[in-house]
């Protein structure tokens, strides 16, 4: 896949590599200012606990919105939380009522000329999960989906309340 078009995966029957592989060629590539991202289910020390680590490495500023409150992954969660907090990551907790099972991440450039990026898909950031469960996730550079992204995350991060924001593109329930 390729960062200059918008992509549908559909894992398992798209490599869980494919992905690693784009965010791989996204950092080499570089002029990303910050990545924003949801995490409920992640491996420890898994290929996504590796490119979390490899945008840190990169200088990059990444926003980590962490659901704790995952079933049987809480305490997973909470040593994620204190691995990337000491490691310079920005980290927010979801309120316990709010669920967040979903794969969102938002990559800003710094070149204002450049299109951020929306991914945006079903189930969690867990390649073991990947190879068993029927999941999708669209890659997108669709201005008005990158905007509703945008305006979620400022939500989850508490600068917005949810009564506050006018979706163009997205739906949530």
């Amino acid at each position: 896949i390729t960062p200059k078009e918008d992509h549908l995966l559909n894992f398992p029957f798209y490599s869980y590599d494919s992905l690693v592989m784009f965010m791989k060629s996204l950092l080499t590539d570089g002029g990303i200012e910050e990545i924003v991202w949801t995490v409920y289910r992640v491996v420890d020390n898994g290929v996504m606990f590796e490119i979390f680590n490899q945008i840190l490495e990169c200088n990059i500023k990444l926003t980590l919105v962490i659901e704790v409150r995952a079933k049987y992954e809480e305490l997973n969660n909470i040593d994620l939380v204190r691995h990337f907090e000491n490691a310079g990551a920005r980290i927010y907790i979801s309120h316990v009522d709010n669920k967040h099972h979903a794969k969102w991440s938002l990559i800003k450039f710094a070149d204002p000329k450049r299109q951020d990026i929306a991914m945006i898909g079903t189930g969690n950031w867990n390649e073991s999960h990947a190879k068993k469960y029927n999941d999708l996730l669209l890659i997108t550079r669709s201005p008005s989906v990158v905007a509703d992204l945008d305006s979620l995350f400022q939500v989850l991060l508490d600068k917005n309340k949810v009564d506050d924001v006018v979706l163009q593109s997205l739906w949530i329930s």
